[in-house]
């Protein structure tokens, strides 16, 4: 799990360039009001918390991946890392 601010990004925006960092390509994601399936695989889920926070799940997700994700997304999207589980 990493937890995230996106203050440029609207959650569509950041639900597409996951898909794309994560898939390397478009791939169908679906959104369930502050919750958004990342690619058709139910493996990727990206949240919306209250305190204005983004969590992304991945059912697999080992510790030393969620980190190098993260710096990715870092370098990418400029997003701020608050937590990496």
């Amino acid at each position: 799990m990493i937890r995230f601010k996106a203050a440029r990004w609207t959650p569509q925006e950041l639900a597409d360039r996951l898909c794309h960092i994560i898939y390397g390509r478009d791939l169908a994601w679906r959104s369930y009001g502050d919750r958004w399936e990342i690619g058709s695989f139910n493996d990727w889920w990206l949240h919306r918390e209250h305190d204005g926070t983004f969590l992304l799940h991945y059912r697999h997700g080992k510790l030393e991946r969620m980190r190098a994700l993260a710096k990715v997304m870092v370098w990418l999207l400029g997003v701020k890392i608050v937590e990496i589980k």
